[in-house]
């Protein structure tokens, strides 16, 4: 079998079923990876998952707790939230949901007191949220925000005009 960065490379060598209950085994072991706190191993078997299969809303909201308890900024954890909480918003709200849903309200969330170099680093954090969610109202308004305490005013005018949209009958 040929060999990519010292793992196997088997998809070619594997058939559609067959694919899918390699996806099946790595969700699985995905799931013994975070039920033992090893959250790094968990992520990676949940993304090989991921090209054969749909991850479940148990593998995802792990991963998106996780991303959420680890204040994980990044693209990846973000997404983790998002889809997460759009694979559960036809059901009630369980602990998981409520930590997602806080931990993603904080990122949205620019105090008047908060110092100049942390808005600034809170940009491209904030733009990361809006690039994968540009349908967030608190996202787009914070992004705005920010923008202004960093007078680039220019560059406010988008995300508070996409705020405007989202939500006309409450302005910012």
């Amino acid at each position: 079998l040929p060999v990519a960065q010292g793992a196997l490379v088997i998809d070619a060598v594997l058939e559609g079923g067959q694919k899918i209950v390699l996806g099946h085994a790595y969700q699985l072991r995905g799931k013994i990876q975070l039920a033992a706190k090893h959250f790094k191993e968990a992520a990676n078997d949940f993304e090989r998952a991921r090209k054969y299969i749909t991850l479940d809303d148990e593998s995802v909201g792990g991963l998106a707790l996780n991303a959420a308890l680890q204040r994980d900024e990044s693209e990846k954890g973000i997404s983790y939230c998002l889809d997460f909480l759009q694979m559960r918003k036809d059901q009630p709200a369980d602990e998981r949901v409520k930590k997602v849903q806080e931990y993603l309200e904080t990122i949205c969330t620019v105090p008047d007191d908060m110092s100049i170099e942390q808005v600034r680093k809170k940009q491209p954090v904030l733009s990361t949220l809006v690039s994968v969610a540009p349908g967030m109202f608190a996202a787009q308004l914070a992004l705005g925000q920010v923008f202004i305490r960093m007078n680039e005013w220019r560059q406010a005018e988008g995300p508070l005009e996409a705020a405007c949209k989202l939500q006309p009958n409450n302005p910012p």
